[in-house]
């Protein structure tokens, strides 16, 4: 089963080219096991409900060597007062020793219909489609990640190491052991290795190998159940007020912000514009709010659609600096799509077409117009300070020929006030947006903060 879920419909407010190989070999000639098998899964988050997956295997009409793997997602959860929906369908065509060799997803929020595809080419590597970024490539021995469960019960020892990659993450690639949990008999642990850090979770199986109960460090739970029992009702849990971490203390009226944050169980973050760490121990981070400017000189922008270079026109008038140009974008960026938590978007032309979307669609539209303009940019991922909480959020830096500096679309400001702490910097692609909103932040669960005396 997919043992990473979440990333996506949580949401915050770079794919590698690796090079091609062969199709693995096979590790038998007869048919998988396993055929015939299906599971239902009650899907838990924090130990609250939050949908349901189903689970089969069949043997492929009309072709004897081939098999089908279909996994459906159903889940819901709160983000604010409105209910967000997701529904996800993977399908994979494999050959009788589970060998996959083509991958489709459809991924279904509200209104917004993504779909994506894996197939192999001549070589034996995979070529990947996604919503409407651009194909690309991943390695031949890159196994779909839904397999994993499957792979697993199919070998005696229990264990699995390779890469794999996540359909409904748009593909993102990961390399993932899994092995025997030497503390619980009848359980592995499968750690997801990431740029970004790593992720473990504990996985009872049932006796024939296949997933029995998932416990994820991101609080991601997965429970295998009757299929009548998917039917039951339940509360969708509200995921922005469980994911902020309480502040305590009183913001200056104006210059730099001090702040620790404490009860941490991850690495600390880099340094970014408008945030430096001062003091770091394994479990206190201490920051300063409005400092810092670190960061290379960025690679050339790449090219967008016309209508965004004519909309970056319209908004900036007559040409000038390049502050004041980002300034103008960020500016313009609330007037032209409203704020809604429950319509979070992915790319610019989602955000438009919806007219409104959240804090990542803020983010992807002003980088969107920033390009049209060639001013380079990087979306952060973490948190925003707003009242007594940290809140999770989405901004950007933009990079003003000389140095970086903070831009928060959401909210127009460019330079951003000294709210924000980011975790992680990275694309805008549906692949890094999937998990960095997963691991930038595990390990924050028990974290609380403070404000502290500054200057």
């Amino acid at each position: 089963m997919r043992w990473l879920a979440l990333g996506l419909i949580v949401g915050a407010c770079g794919h590698r080219t690796p090079t091609t190989a062969k199709l693995p070999a096979k590790e038998h000639a007869e048919p998988a096991p396993l055929v015939g098998y299906h599971a239902a899964f009650a899907l838990t988050w924090r130990g609250a409900r939050i949908g349901s997956a189903t689970e089969e295997l069949s043997r492929l009409p009309g072709d004897d060597d081939g098999l089908r793997f279909v996994r459906r997602e159903h889940m819901v959860v709160r983000r604010g007062d409105a209910l967000v929906p997701l529904k996800t369908t993977i399908t994979i065509a494999t050959d009788a020793a589970l060998t996959a060799r083509d991958v489709s997803v459809t991924r279904i929020s509200g209104a917004d219909e993504t779909r994506g595809s894996a197939r192999r080419d001549a070589d034996g590597s995979w070529r990947v489609w996604f919503g409407d970024e651009p194909p690309r490539r991943i390695n031949g021995s890159a196994v779909p990640a839904e397999l994993l469960g499957m792979l697993v019960a199919m070998k005696p020892a229990r264990t699995w190491k390779g890469t794999a990659f996540l359909p409904g993450w748009g593909f993102a690639v990961a390399n993932v052991d899994v092995a025997p949990d030497s503390n619980t008999p009848g359980s592995v642990v499968a750690t997801v290795h990431t740029p970004l850090g790593d992720l473990a979770s504990e996985i009872a199986l049932a006796d024939d190998g296949t997933v029995n109960e998932v416990d994820g460090a991101d609080g991601m739970g997965a429970r295998r159940v009757d299929r009548a029992q998917l039917e039951a009702p339940f509360d969708p849990p509200e995921l922005v007020d469980g994911t902020t971490i309480p502040l305590t203390g009183s913001l200056p009226d104006r210059g730099e912000v001090a702040i620790a944050i404490d009860g941490i169980g991850r690495p600390a973050p880099p340094s970014l514009p408008g945030q430096e760490l001062v003091i770091e121990t394994p479990t206190s981070w201490h920051m300063v709010l409005g400092a810092g400017s670190s960061g290379p000189k960025p690679p050339p922008v790449t090219e967008v659609p016309q209508r965004y270079r004519e909309l970056a026109a319209q908004i900036i008038g007559a040409p000038g600096s390049t502050l004041g140009e980002v300034a103008a974008l960020a500016a313009a960026t609330p007037s032209l799509i409203d704020g809604d938590l429950s319509a979070p978007g992915t790319t610019a032309d989602a955000a438009l077409a919806l007219g409104r979307g959240d804090c990542t669609a803020h983010a992807i539209l002003f980088a969107t117009l920033a390009a049209a303009r060639g001013i380079p940019t990087r979306l952060v991922t973490g948190f925003r300070i707003d009242g007594d909480h940290m809140v999770r959020h989405r901004w950007v830096i933009a990079w003003l020929g000389d140095r970086w500096m903070a831009v928060d679309p959401t909210f127009g400001e460019a330079p951003a006030q000294p709210r924000l702490i980011g975790l992680a910097v990275h694309g805008a692609s549906a692949a890094e947006l999937a998990v960095v909103d997963t691991v930038a932040f595990a390990g924050l669960h028990d974290a609380h903060a403070r404000l502290l005396p500054w200057r």
